[in-house]
């Protein structure tokens, strides 16, 4: 497409202006607020219906020395164009004021804007005068990228920018980069799917695998020292060593069978043999009730502390759940909140209803049917506007979606809680339940108060025993009373020790765990590092593919980031004088210029598009590149109070 002429209209403070281009390249001399903008926003507004700079709810309304809006007014921008096949367009686009006088009231009120649209002077709706637009010159995205020489490269998300650059010079396949390099073999076995078939994730799909394996490995890893502080605080402190515990077993046993032996020799004497007989049941009882009470200490310790590891594990899990469940429910609250408002808005807009005038405030005559329908039109279609807008907004930031996706991570996590919770309580009820009356050392308890009270009870029976014997037997009695309590407290360090064997050993799986998830965690990063190593040879091949078709420009797809991994980005890249690439957005204006032309070029040949390039601040390129497109030149000229276009063959004509 070729721009031939350009007339404005009551065009941002331009009462009226004709332009002629005549298809040809042009440069537009005048000095500081002449117009060059107004020109350059005359045909963006007509083409995009927003100014160069791309500022939305743009109005090219002719102003007073005030400042203020010079009212009814109609601002239009007429531009005759040429398509490739050298048929001639005329578009025009036309803003006026809309008044409406209300019922009883004397003068007309100003009721907003209206803009109409032609194509070849066909009257044509919004929607219609865009699509034929369209289909004459391209869609509005690429008309933006060929006119302006920055949009490219600053405007255009880096996404669509490496599309673009994709569409033209083709991706690269996961399979050319895996074969590209011998170290990359490796990871194609990581890639596999299964063992029983050659299907590959793509190396994205691998890369959120590992990720969330690392991170689940992380999260245990970071556990890990916790835990093992904790059974280590579990083992008890200061035992003796086993062999010492036993030698004085073994030590106050033979003392304990000697005075036995010797109250069985003084009670045989002098108590019946009925009597004796029973007795020494009893005692024979009391040392298995003695064994059986230890074990059972023994192992109910042990399980206490078993249980209480799983209690406090579980416990530091539940705290982490419920800082999540709060989390969600604080953000779960701001998106009804914002709905419920939404809600609001909508229903205020929905309810607004046409209350336009039907008849001629001059002859009270009913007004034509298309009046009164265009008018209701317009009054419709700015509340469905209104209506939509309220709808993305809650589509975007709080949709129903959006409420019941958070809703059921809420009840997930509750779910997860609750259970913990039961788990705890579950815990919490069998350590309780681990507290029996052996608990408490033997001669506390209630069989050895039993079987020692029957004890006595025959004792008594031996009244024959003479007053010194009695003394004699009370004091072996005392004598092994006591025996019993120090082996009992020698059991009971005994057990300890049992106990802190069992801690040591949980420590030592702990330890093998955390060996064992290092030992994992390495092998998913000896992954991701291959996935990078990966992506550095995409890197290097889209690179060479897509560079070859640029003269000097250079696109750098991917940056290394400081910890080594790469990030994904379209950057352009533009030499400077010194002939290093520069960030587009560092270069000088004459190298962006230059540098977006070139780009233009590419990307107009590829999709088979010419549509006029304007340059504004022209006057700070020395060489402007040639382009085969037509080029519009804004350049900043002092001498000229007023816009003067100068054609190119007017310029090499005079040169010669």
């Amino acid at each position: 497409m070729r721009i031939l002429s350009l007339h404005l209209q009551n065009f941002q403070g331009i009462k009226e202006a004709e332009y002629e281009f005549h298809g040809e390249n042009a440069s537009v001399y005048g000095d500081n607020e002449t117009g060059k903008t107004t020109l350059y926003n005359a045909i963006t507004w007509l083409l995009f219906d927003r100014p160069s700079t791309g500022a939305k709810s743009f109005l090219p309304k002719t102003k007073d020395k005030a400042g203020a809006d010079i009212h009814k007014l109609e601002h239009s921008v007429e531009m005759v164009v040429m398509d490739l096949d050298g048929v001639c367009h005329t578009l025009r686009k036309v803003l006026k004021e809309k008044y409406t006088k209300r019922r009883g009231a004397r003068q007309e009120e100003f009721d907003g804007h209206i803009t109409d649209y032609y194509i070849n002077e066909e009257p044509l709706r919004e929607r219609d005068y865009t699509s034929k637009l369209q289909k004459l010159l391209c869609t509005e995205e690429q008309a933006r990228i060929l006119m302006m020489p920055n949009y490219f490269a600053e405007t255009l998300p880096w996404e669509q920018r490496r599309q673009i650059l994709l569409d033209i010079c083709g991706d690269v396949s996961d399979e050319e980069i895996l074969s590209s390099d011998s170290e990359l073999t490796e990871l194609r076995q990581l890639l596999r799917i299964s063992d029983r078939d050659d299907r590959l994730y793509t190396v994205e799909q691998y890369r959120k695998i590992v990720a969330g394996k690392a991170r689940e490995i992380s999260q245990e890893l970071d556990s890990m020292p916790a835990r093992i502080d904790e059974a280590k605080r579990a083992v008890p402190n200061g035992l003796r060593d086993i062999k010492d515990i036993k030698a004085d077993m073994d030590a106050y046993t033979r003392q304990l069978e000697a005075k036995k032996n010797a109250l069985n020799v003084l009670q045989a004497t002098d108590i019946d043999t009925a009597a004796r007989k029973k007795v020494a049941e009893l005692q024979v009882e009391l040392e298995k009730a003695r064994g059986k009470h230890v074990k059972t200490t023994q192992e109910t310790r042990a399980a206490e502390l078993e249980l209480q590891v799983q209690i406090d594990t579980a416990s530091h899990t539940l705290r982490q759940l419920l800082g999540k469940q709060q989390e969600h429910q604080q953000s779960l609250e701001l998106m009804e909140l914002q709905r419920k408002e939404l809600h609001g808005e909508y229903a205020l807009v929905a309810q607004q209803q046409w209350t336009g005038e039907d008849t001629c405030p001059t002859c009270q005559q009913l007004l034509p049917e298309d009046q009164i329908e265009h008018a209701k039109s317009e009054f419709n279609r700015r509340k469905s506007e209104r209506l939509e807008a309220i709808n993305q907004k809650g589509k975007a930031g709080c949709s129903q979606q959006m409420i019941e996706g958070l809703q059921l991570k809420i009840e997930e996590v509750k779910s997860i809680a609750l259970k913990l919770r039961e788990e705890i309580d579950k815990l919490e009820e069998q350590k309780n339940q681990l507290v029996p009356e052996e608990a408490v050392p033997f001669e506390h308890s209630q069989e050895y108060a039993k079987i020692m009270s029957e004890i006595q009870l025959y004792e008594k029976d031996a009244s024959r025993l003479t007053e010194s014997s009695a003394e004699t037997a009370q004091g072996l009695k005392d004598h092994i009373q006591r025996l019993d309590l120090k082996l009992a407290d020698l059991r009971a360090e005994a057990a300890q020790l049992t106990i802190a064997e069992q801690q040591r050993e949980r420590i030592r799986e702990l330890e093998d765990k955390e060996q064992q998830l290092a030992s994992d965690f390495e092998a998913i990063d000896r992954g991701r590092y291959l996935c990078d190593e990966f992506l550095k040879a995409k890197v290097a091949m889209l690179d060479k593919r897509i560079n070859t078709r640029f003269s000097t420009v250079r696109f750098r797809m991917f940056e290394l980031q400081v910890n080594g991994a790469l990030k994904e980005g379209c950057e352009v890249m533009v030499p400077n004088q010194q002939g290093r690439l520069v960030p587009f957005a560092f270069a000088n204006n004459a190298a962006r210029i230059n540098a977006g032309l070139e780009i233009i070029d590419i990307l107009g040949q590829h999709w088979g598009i010419s549509i006029p390039v304007i340059v504004d601040n022209a006057e700070s390129v020395t060489r402007l590149r040639r382009t085969k497109a037509q080029l519009i030149r804004l350049v900043v000229s002092e001498k000229d109070k007023k816009l003067r276009v100068e054609l190119e063959s007017s310029q090499a004509a005079a040169a010669s």
